[in-house]
């Protein structure tokens, strides 16, 4: 039995990507073409939106999760 699962995320989950995400914006800021600032004052219906735009132009995103906890944060996407 493995300790880790990947999860995709729907819309209807984007506070669970909002939270890995400004702690990974927090933690490694050179890593994103966003800001922890812009993105930590989001609200409900900014975050609804920009998960179904990623869903839209084909981006798989998915959660990590380590013994059910949330780990970290995985995206795909397919190149046109």
């Amino acid at each position: 039995m493995s300790n880790y699962n990947l999860e995709r995320i729907v819309p209807s989950q984007w506070r669970n990507y909002k939270l890995i995400r400004i702690e990974a914006l927090k933690t490694n800021p050179e890593l994103f073409g966003s800001t922890y600032e812009k993105e930590a004052s989001y609200r409900e219906e900014d975050g609804r939106i920009m998960m179904l735009q990623k869903q839209q132009i084909k981006n798989l995103v998915l959660n990590t999760h380590i013994l059910r906890t949330p780990f970290g944060q995985m995206v795909m996407w397919q190149k046109n």
